[in-house]
């Protein structure tokens, strides 16, 4: 996913807060390195995209299509992500989406930094660790959009799992995205 375009769907689309807890370990080494989409940047995109449509589907009926459009328009997948963790726990962890847009953030683990999304609005991130991997957490005036990066345990293929939550959504939106070492 491009999480910089969905962070701009988020921002569309729904309306939920959210909050942060400090963390006080580091993120999982095995996570540095950089990762290439696994397929077509269109298989990637049309399998976001049937993740929206049980949502869309609640819609009355004709607004699906403007519905449809407007995420189509705004979404793109990141080609590759690159994470940089530190040797040191209290460092920052630095993650770079790349696509049609260039996006790197760095924070701490517990610590926050901000975006700038498609649509040149400030998005916070929020770099934290769930189940011992790195969760980023993206908060927009109109929803969330969460990014847990994890991998296989031989390192070669890193799982971007993407969340999306707002009031205007029926429920979470979840879908997941795969990347190959390089």
């Amino acid at each position: 996913m491009r999480v910089w375009l969905l962070v701009s769907l988020v921002l569309a689309a729904a309306s939920i807060p959210g909050a942060s807890g400090a963390q006080a370990t580091g993120a999982p080494p095995i996570l540095s390195g950089s990762f290439v989409l696994d397929g077509a940047v269109e298989s990637g995109r049309a399998r976001v995209l049937a993740a929206f449509e049980p949502q869309i589907a609640m819609l009355p009926y004709f607004v699906q299509d403007l519905v449809r459009d407007r995420i189509e328009e705004r979404l793109g997948i990141p080609r590759r992500i690159t994470v940089a963790v530190p040797a040191d726990p209290a460092g920052a962890v630095q993650v770079t989406y790349e696509g049609e847009r260039t996006v790197t953030m760095a924070a701490p683990i517990g610590g926050s930094t901000t975006v700038t999304s498609a649509d040149g609005r400030t998005v916070p991130v929020t770099h934290r660790l769930h189940g011992g991997w790195l969760e980023q957490h993206f908060v927009g005036e109109n929803g969330t959009l969460t990014v847990l990066l994890s991998t296989e345990p031989d390192g070669r293929t890193l799982h971007a799992d993407g969340t999306v939550r707002g009031d205007r959504l029926g429920g979470a939106v979840p879908v997941r995205l795969d990347y190959i070492r390089e």
